[in-house]
């Protein structure tokens, strides 16, 4: 039994492969010529090395809020200490110290799913946050609303998205 005939006409003729843009366009030589490049940029490098009494005091530690993944992060422009990390199911931590300590400051909510984070530009003490994870996962956390301190994180009132499965991936504020 044969085939039935597709409507569409071959756009190349059987058993032939396919041209690509990059035998086209003559790419395949690039990979080579990249690897040259890279290997004559590497050689003056090649001289350094790191010696164990260089990095043997060095210690590893833990950056951010521990334990979840961290969904948005926010800033204070012109403040290198202060940050604000909200996490998928774990509300909203501050530091402000750069990152040294982190203080849950969304505790007190009754959403824990955090994901939007954003600080006033016209006012570094008024945080916004949008809740609900908004990348779609098999185990994501819907939230409840937006919030919005006035206080820099030490209180927090909903202020809109009341009553509605919220997955809030980015908060913009007007400057002004």
């Amino acid at each position: 039994m044969s085939q039935p005939r597709s409507p569409l006409p071959r756009c190349r003729p059987r058993g032939t492969r396919p041209v690509s843009s990059a035998t086209r366009w003559g790419y395949r030589r690039a990979p080579l010529a990249a690897i040259a490049a890279a290997l004559a940029l590497a050689a003056p490098l090649a001289g350094q090395s790191l010696v164990p009494e260089q990095y043997a005091a060095l210690v590893g530690r833990h950056i951010g809020p521990e334990g979840n993944r961290t969904i948005a992060v926010a800033g204070i422009p012109g403040d290198r200490l202060v940050y604000y990390a909200g996490a998928a199911t774990g509300g909203v931590w501050k530091t402000i110290d750069g990152g040294v300590f982190w203080e849950p400051i969304f505790d007190d909510q009754e959403v824990g799913a955090i994901g939007a984070l954003a600080v006033a530009p016209s006012d570094p003490s008024i945080v916004w946050v949008g809740t609900g994870e908004s990348f779609i996962r098999s185990n994501v956390s819907v939230g409840d609303g937006i919030y919005k301190s006035t206080d820099s994180g030490k209180t927090w009132r909903r202020v809109g998205l009341a009553g509605i499965p919220t997955r809030t991936s980015r908060i913009v504020i007007h400057p002004h």
